[in-house]
């Protein structure tokens, strides 16, 4: 197969046909037509996102022996390694950062070819709904939700899958292959959207801490480390965000992927975070060894909404979705009662 073909559901050579429109459903066509295996668009997009064997393994939820196979496959059809070692870490090669751009939407288009009904039946579907969202957002509204759709919808899947920066920096095309996203405003702009939550922003630090007040200082705190919940390069850290506007630069000593993880690191140590008012209450009122105390920063609270493609609007299973969203927030602070566009 020579290298225009192997690429060639990239509509490379369409692109030399005037007026011809490149579509997901036609970059499916083109893969399929080139007896590619189905079976290994999955597994091609994680490997994108993942960026990691053993991680796209998990993701999929196979071996890593398998996952490293589904790689090797993908490597001989495209005639292009894919992914390249870079120190600890793997880097997309060019072609693979092309592919990225369109394994979503034709995953997309795929499945709703074989997922199309004439009516939704929220009793009877089997409907897989993909969210992406941090572990907070995931944590405080996954709960409501799963029990709501396990009353209305017991036969569908509930999927939750953390985002990644390369998915919002894919948006909205990487909104295709989901139902939707639960972030922050101020990373996504032009989608429709449900506002969801509504956060104060607050200080959580270790109960004898020596070198902190009762009510401490803008100084005091930014004397101390800090820890926070994304490395601030990532650009997708809300609280580091959000520090940065207030003109504060702390110095950050310690970083953690997840929330849940921050109350152990701040323990027995002079450390600080900034974390969402909610989870604070919750770590304090189950452990005395920690304190929340106000942010003396000038902060913009956090708004977590719930984004998706406009694609999706007027579709029946997605319009029952957005009603289980609004109705999962309804109890909370600042929860939207209705479609936002």
């Amino acid at each position: 197969m020579s290298e225009s073909n192997r690429v060639g559901y990239l509509s490379q050579n369409n692109q030399q046909a005037p007026g011809y429109v490149v579509t997901p459903e036609r970059r499916v066509n083109e893969m399929l037509s080139e007896n590619a295996d189905f079976n290994l668009l999955r597994p091609l997009r994680a490997l994108l996102e993942e960026r990691s064997v053993s991680r796209a393994a998990a993701r999929l939820m196979i071996s890593q022996p398998t996952a490293s196979v589904a790689l090797a496959r993908l490597r001989h059809h495209f005639g292009d390694p894919l992914l390249v070692r870079e120190g600890a870490a793997y880097r997309l090669t060019p072609l693979a950062e092309r592919l990225y751009d369109d394994i979503v939407g034709a995953i997309l288009a795929t499945e709703r070819v074989f997922a199309a009904q004439a009516t939704f039946d929220p009793a009877t579907t089997r409907h897989e709904f993909v969210v992406y969202g941090g572990d907070f957002a995931t944590a405080r509204l996954g709960g409501e939700l799963s029990r709501l759709m396990e009353q209305t919808a017991p036969q569908a899947l509930l999927r939750f899958e953390n985002v990644t920066v390369d998915l919002v920096l894919a948006a909205p095309q990487s909104l295709r292959g989901c139902q939707g996203m639960l972030l922050p405003h101020g990373f996504l702009s032009d989608c429709p959207h449900i506002d969801v939550l509504f956060e104060r922003w607050v200080c959580l630090i270790s109960t004898h801490n020596p070198r902190v007040s009762k009510r401490p200082t803008a100084d005091e705190l930014l004397a101390l480390s800090w820890v926070s919940n994304l490395d601030g390069r990532a650009a997708l850290n809300p609280a580091a965000q959000q520090l940065q506007i207030a003109g504060a630069a702390p110095w950050v000593s310690v970083v953690t992927p997840n929330f849940s993880v921050i109350p152990s690191l701040l323990i027995d140590t002079e450390r600080v975070a900034l974390v969402q008012e909610s989870f604070a209450q919750r770590v304090v009122s189950a452990d005395d060894s920690l304190r929340m105390v106000e942010a003396p920063f000038d902060l913009e609270p956090i708004r977590e909404a719930f984004w998706w493609h406009p694609d999706r609007d007027g579709e029946p299973e997605h319009e029952w979705f957005c009603a289980q969203i609004r109705h999962a927030a309804a109890g909370f602070p600042g929860a939207a009662p209705g479609f936002i566009g």
